[in-house]
């Protein structure tokens, strides 16, 4: 019996542990540590977080942190595993999401060999946002509503009457849970649709439901949302990441899904299927999908983090008309599977998007500063006031104890963000706001990521006769106010050229562009390797052939013989 079983669903066991591995990556993301670091103090500290305990120029002021479910089982993951623990439990979230997005291309019909490629494809697309962070648990509820809800529409399931709880877990772990409401809301409103004014052969009329039970649904799915520590605060959260432009050019996951040719390529792929396959398919597919489907493209190319919701409604529609082709394509229907896993293939080996994730069960150490954090511990730094660079504050705070960094992830908008701005940027009047804050020391990288240019303020402390450098690696640089830290001795400037070098090699690698290219020729240019200069400013020229200057010091260096 058991051999029975594991043959006919030997697919659907193997995609699991497929999916498992390939969630297994180092750690890679900055708010990682922010979530790490919460669940540490919520759990010693036996308390939630009502105020400021990280960032210390906004200490004690009132915050809320609809995260903290996902926050405290992120630190129990730890203390039961360390960093191994925290990657396996992300991977096993990963499992359960695609469980059940296994279940739902069931419910559309796709046979096994079919759920298993379009699965692991999903994975695959999907896998740039495999990371700890509580928006896994966001997707992880977000299948299993689209999964319920799509079983309830094509067979009677009591699994409806579970979702309000779900609802409770999802307010409680993310603020994307309304999310949920809205689902609940278009697939009421498709049923109410079809049953008086689509009226189609097609559909299964003797399965609608009645409209009652789901307006009660909505109604105890808006009461489960409510059963969280804030209440109604984070309701409109979503739609004000999207909009509000001071935090969108402020992070890239948060921008219109243009600004990288590759997460734009993929996107159009799919929509352009999706549209075709709805077109084809009509009267054949439920409406509330239709809808989710206009929805969910929408809204992901407004902001790429929602890319993924867009993924897990379009596969499905895909995978569905592509079973419905095999099965009517006899002599052509083992070819179908060998195209589609030569899809996978290819998408896999077009590593533009995924390429930065290594796999491991650590952090990824060139994104982080473990160098600049056993420098600071050594020299007794740890309680200076301290600079840092945006996206490591969650990092430091994890290292060295609240209360010590600038600025984290959380500070996408708002005054400290400002100033953290207009200091990086060494804008006019940033020394009044190093001596407002009363700042010591500077911890930070070299260049940016989302431009690729050197940060301005690298330079002007570079000029600057009392913030001299103390401290490079490959990926992190500190600088000091001598007067208040005499006994550092300053490190000569062929260090700090060689961490922006290192830096910028490492940025070019993972994929990061703007100027990446341009800024190593500058770079290599001070170090006076004219070759590899050259080298770069002619990939720099290829991009935009248009820049003069640049071209002026290629058609040099050729003159010069390199």
């Amino acid at each position: 019996m058991i051999y029975n079983y594991i043959r006919k669903n030997f697919l659907f066991i193997l995609l699991l542990p497929s999916v498992f591995v390939l969630a297994c990556f180092n750690i890679s993301d900055f708010d990682s540590w922010i979530h790490l670091s919460s669940g540490r103090h919520m759990v010693e500290g036996r308390s939630f977080i009502t105020h400021e305990v990280f960032v210390y120029p906004a200490l004690n002021a009132p915050v809320t942190n609809p995260y903290w479910l996902f926050q405290i089982l992120l630190y129990l993951s730890f203390k039961a595993g360390g960093l191994a623990g925290i990657v396996v439990f992300k991977a096993f979230i990963v499992s359960i999401i695609f469980l059940f997005f296994a279940k739902l291309l069931r419910e559309f019909g796709v046979s096994p060999i079919y759920i298993f490629i379009f699965s692991l494809l999903t994975a695959v697309l999907v896998r740039f946002r495999f990371v700890e962070r509580p928006e896994i648990l966001a997707y992880l509820f977000f299948v299993i509503f689209l999964f319920v809800f799509t079983k309830a529409y094509y067979s009677d399931t009591k699994l409806i009457y579970v979702l309000p709880l779900i609802q409770i877990l999802w307010a409680n772990s993310h603020q994307s849970a309304s999310l949920g409401i809205m689902l609940a809301v278009v697939f009421t409103a498709a049923i109410v649709f079809e049953k008086y004014f689509l009226m189609s052969a097609e559909l299964p009329k003797d399965k609608k439901k009645k409209i009652s039970v789901y307006l009660s649904l909505i109604f105890l799915i808006s009461i489960g949302y409510l059963i969280n520590p804030y209440s109604y605060k984070n309701i409109f959260s979503p739609a004000s990441l999207a909009t509000n432009i001071e935090v969108t050019q402020s992070i890239n996951e948060l921008q219109p899904v243009t600004f990288d040719p590759t997460y734009f390529t993929v996107y159009l792929t799919v929509l352009i299927i999706g549209v075709i396959v709805i077109f084809l398919n009509f009267r054949k597919i439920p409406s509330a999908w239709i809808a989710l489907f206009c929805i969910s493209a929408f809204t992901s190319f407004r902001i790429v983090r929602a890319l993924p919701l867009f993924f897990f409604v379009s596969v499905p529609l895909i995978a569905g008309s592509v079973e419905g082709l095999a099965g009517h394509r006899g002599r052509f229907k083992k070819m179908y599977p060998a195209a589609v896993f030569s899809i996978i293939a290819a998408v896999v080996m077009y590593s533009g998007i995924y390429g930065r994730y290594a796999f491991g069960f650590g952090e990824e150490k060139r994104l982080f500063a473990p160098g600049a954090v056993d420098f600071l511990r050594r020299e007794n730094l740890s309680d200076k006031r301290m600079f840092n660079y945006f996206g490591w504050g969650g990092y430091l705070s994890w290292k060295l104890g609240e209360g010590k960094v600038f600025i984290d992830g959380r500070y996408a908008e708002g005054g400290i963000l400002n100033d953290y701005d207009h200091i990086l940027a060494a804008s006019p009047g940033y020394k009044e706001l190093l001596e407002k804050y009363g700042l010591e020391i500077i911890v930070t990288n070299s260049i940016g990521f989302s431009d690729g240019m050197i940060y301005p303020l690298i330079n002007a402390l570079g000029n600057d006769s009392s913030w001299r450098p103390v401290y490079a690696d490959s990926s992190s640089i500190i600088f000091a106010d001598l007067e208040k830290n005499s006994l550092l001795r300053e490190i000569p400037y062929s260090m700090v050229l060689g961490e922006m070098i290192d830096e910028g090699e490492y940025l070019y690698a993972i994929g990061v562009r703007g100027e990446i290219e341009k800024t190593l020729g500058r770079l290599y240019l001070k170090k006076k390797d004219y070759k590899t200069a050259k080298y770069y400013y002619g990939i720099w020229l290829k991009r935009n052939p248009a820049d003069s200057a640049a071209r002026g010091i290629y058609e040099l260096l050729t003159n010069m013989g390199y």
